[in-house]
This record gives C-alpha cells, structure tokens and sequence, in this order.
C-alpha cells in the first residue's frame, strides 16, 4: 500500500482522548485497541482469568475490539467482537477509570471461547457427527458428498482449518468402523 493511502486511512480513523503517562493526548481507535490488548496481556488477575478458562492469552489476537455506539451499554461481547461505547473514552480517563468494563467484558468473551472450545470436546456431539456420517456411508453416500455436507456444520467450530479438517478426518475413521 503506498504511504498516501497509508495515511489517507489513518486520516480517516476515528480518534479518541486519553491519558497517557499522565498526558492527555488523542489516539486513533487501532492504536487503543492495541493498548487495550497490551495492558490485557499485562494485568496479572487477567492472566489469572485466562488460566481458569484454559484459553491462551494470544488468542486474544483473534478478538475483534472496535468503538461504536451502542443503545444503551458500555459494552457488548460475543464470541468473535467486543463493542465499546465511545462515552466510555469522555473525558480521557478510559484507561484509569472505565477499563474495568474490559476486565468484565473478556469473562464474557473468555466464556464464549471456552463454550465453543468445548463444543467439539463433548461426548455426545462426536458421536452425533459419527453417527451423520456413519448415517452417509450406510446409504451409499460418496465421501466427497459427505464431507461437503457434514465438514462446513464441523468447520464452523474451529478457528483452524488444520483441526477442523483433522477433526472430520477422525470422524469419517470412527464412522467407517462403525458401518464395518
């Protein structure tokens, strides 16, 4: 990307006051995010948190943060984004004041990833996918049928397509045992 469209999207990024070092000063929303992030990584009772969930502290990468208005709330998390009010950054204090919201809005996210986590861990929804394919193979299904049928419902889970691809591949060996 040249510099000039470097700049002109950096131009157009919504900017926000806060204090820094004891410095009001105005920072883009991506550079937030990443102090955000950072200081999340930093914080020893986070850290903590992440632990109890099992979740590794880099797959904060994975989580989207943006600033938008929002009806009502501070903040709003789900599985794959955390969504800050801009109200939270008046007045510049977010980080002194307002980033306790954070630390409650990541046990939501923390909860999300560890539901989804476990999703693919849990007895009766493995057996439940050998049980579609065993289904397949028993009615004379081709495997490339059932892998475009049955794979994108298992993919959906994954946020690595390797696991998600190794993960139907153990599914399709216990589902030809089964039919054996």
């Amino acid at each position: 990307m040249a510099y000039n469209q470097y700049k002109a999207i950096q131009e157009k990024e919504q900017s926000y006051p806060v204090v820094m070092q004891g410095k009001g000063v105005s920072l883009p929303a991506s550079k937030i995010v990443a102090l955000i992030k950072e200081k999340l990584k930093q914080s020893k009772s986070v850290q903590h948190i992440f632990s109890q969930f099992e979740v590794d502290p880099e797959r904060l990468e994975e989580l989207t943060i943006t600033i938008e208005p929002l009806d009502k709330k501070y903040a709003e998390t789900d599985l794959d984004s955390m969504k800050l009010n801009p109200s939270l950054f008046e007045g510049g204090n977010f980080f002194e004041e307002q980033f306790f919201i954070i630390a409650h809005e990541i046990v939501h996210w923390l909860s999300r990833v560890r539901e989804d986590d476990a999703y693919m861990n849990d007895p009766e929804e493995v057996l439940g996918f050998v049980s579609s394919i065993a289904y397949e193979l028993g009615e004379g299904t081709d495997i490339d049928t059932i892998w475009n049928r049955i794979y994108p419902k298992i993919n959906w889970h994954f946020h690595n397509e390797s696991d998600a691809r190794e993960f139907m591949e153990g599914m399709l060996e216990k589902a030809i045992k089964i039919i054996r």
